[in-house]
């Protein structure tokens, strides 16, 4: 039934349509966005069940929905430690990640996520998406909300795409009830290692990206070999703005190290749509080197390819 559908077992979480579509074949370059990996923790999947439809409130128009309930997030360590901080963003907190219950729920609390598209005609859709549960254990409350909003353009041979999310981790600067790391229930964790060292686990952070993509074939590629560049096939020019930052707590709200940008310029070929040949280039004004505790410019160049089986 197009409109209401039942869905139930291991979901991919509908925060953003990355997560969604994650595969290394679906993608024009080869690194996910800095915000699905440190905001949104793609992949995020979980054990749940829910609704999934689509409705068509136009003549052009339609309407994707998903919604579930699943395990929630797993927000601390056995001994209490925070598992969201400036590292790594959110992704500790996947359930399958947790090494207290080796995936399992961590706690009687439920998540709810859920994600609405609406496309008014073909080539052009927006969607809004969010998730909400418990990540404490012992009968804490502290709750892990991400909030998404992400759009596809499409207009002949170019594409424009993107997402932005918000996470909020409430009490993930303080200690929780029957924590081992020697510190009372809701004092200021000021000991816990980050980026820049110890310091003060982040409760909020954000990030965003922006791509696009321009399709094309060279004529006389098609002309030299209609086998190898003809009917299916196509190159893809690439470029993508990267910015997150992990730790909006920090005093003055950008400057942590958990402030990263990435700029990202690439060429791919699809002999088929399910398999791509990428390389890119990328450039990071805004860069964190561990091993010396220091901001830097970095650069990379990056060759792959993907296909499915």
């Amino acid at each position: 039934n197009e409109p209401v559908n039942i869905r139930a077992g291991i979901l991919l979480l509908p925060i953003g349509k990355f997560n969604l579509l994650h595969d290394s074949p679906l993608n024009d370059l080869t690194d996910r966005p800095l915000v699905s990996r440190f905001v949104i923790p793609s992949t995020a999947s979980e054990t749940g069940a829910g609704f999934y439809g689509t409705f068509y409130p136009g003549r052009t128009s339609k309407m994707d929905y998903e919604l579930y309930f699943t395990t929630g997030p797993c927000g601390y360590d056995t001994n209490g430690s925070p598992r969201i901080n400036e590292q790594s963003g959110t992704r500790g907190s996947r359930q399958r990640t947790c090494p207290s219950d080796d995936g399992l729920d961590i706690n009687n609390g439920k998540a709810t996520v859920g994600r609405l598209a609406f496309s008014p005609f073909l080539g052009v859709e927006v969607a809004g998406s969010s998730y909400y549960g418990n990540s404490s254990i012992n009968g804490n409350y502290n709750p892990l909300s991400i909030t998404a909003i992400d759009w596809t353009l499409q207009r002949g041979p170019f594409e424009l795409i993107g997402e932005a999310a918000w996470a909020y981790s409430r009490g993930n600067s303080r200690a929780i009830q029957g924590n081992q790391i020697g510190s009372s229930p809701g004092s200021l964790l000021t000991a816990i290692g980050g980026n820049s060292g110890p310091g003060i686990p982040p409760q909020r952070m954000n990030g965003f990206y922006i791509q696009g993509n321009y399709h094309f074939m060279p004529a006389f590629l098609t002309k030299l070999s209609p086998r190898r560049f003809g009917e299916g096939s196509t190159f893809t020019a690439v470029i993508r703005y990267d910015k997150v930052n992990t730790n909006l707590d920090n005093s003055n709200g950008t400057g942590g190290w958990g402030n990263l940008e990435q700029i990202s310029v690439g060429l791919n070929y699809r002999p088929i749509e399910d398999a791509v040949f990428k390389i890119s280039y990328q450039y990071q004004p805004m860069a964190f080197n561990a091993n010396t505790d220091q901001r830097i410019h970095d650069s990379a160049l990056v060759i792959s390819a993907a296909t499915y089986f």
